[in-house]
C-alpha cells in the first residue's frame, strides 16, 4: 500500500539522519505506537492541497482523515488500473467456477484492455460464449 510505503520511507529518513544504515523501504518495520508520528510526516511531505484553519495554518487531523486524504490524492497509473482489472477478472472467474459451477475449461481470462485518457473506456466487462 502506498501510504504504508510512505510511512516506512519517513522512518528510514529518520534512521539515516541519525547515522543509521540505509535499507530497503520494504524491510523497515513501523510499530503501531509510532505509526501516527510517521504518518503525519508523510502527510506533510505529500504534494496536494491540505485543509487549513482560520489563520491559514495546516490543520492537525486524526490518523483516519490523513489516510483518507492521502488515498484520495494518490496518482493512479495505467498499470494500477490494469492490475485492478486483472484481480477483478480473477475473482469473477473463481466465483463462476466455485459458486456458479461453470467448468474451468470453459472460462478464459484475456489481458485487460485499458485506454488511458478516455473516461469510461475500459471500465466494463466483456463476456463471450464458445
Amino acid at each position: 500500500m502506498a501510504i504504508e510505503r510512505a510511512v516506512k520511507a519517513e522512518k528510514l529518513k529518520e534512521q539515516l539522519n541519525k547515522g543509521g544504515e540505509g535499507a530497503a523501504v520494504d524491510t523497515i518495520e513501523v510499530a503501531a505506537a509510532e505509526y501516527p508520528a510517521y504518518l503525519q510526516r508523510a502527510y506533510k511531505e505529500a504534494k496536494f492541497p491540505k485543509p487549513r484553519n482560520l489563520i491559514g495554518m495546516q490543520k492537525e487531523l486524526p490518523v483516519e482523515e490523513m489516510e483518507k486524504l492521502m488515498l484520495t490524492n494518490l496518482p493512479v497509473t495505467d498499470d494500477d488500473v490494469r492490475q485492478l482489472a486483472l484481480r477483478r477478472a480473477e475473482n469473477v472467474q473463481s466465483w463462476l467456477i466455485d459458486e456458479g459451477k461453470v467448468p474451468p475449461e470453459r472460462i478464459f481470462l484475456v489481458e485487460p484492455k485499458t485506454e488511458a485518457g478516455e473516461k469510461g473506456k475500459g471500465s466494463r466487462v466483456d463476456f463471450s460464449l464458445r
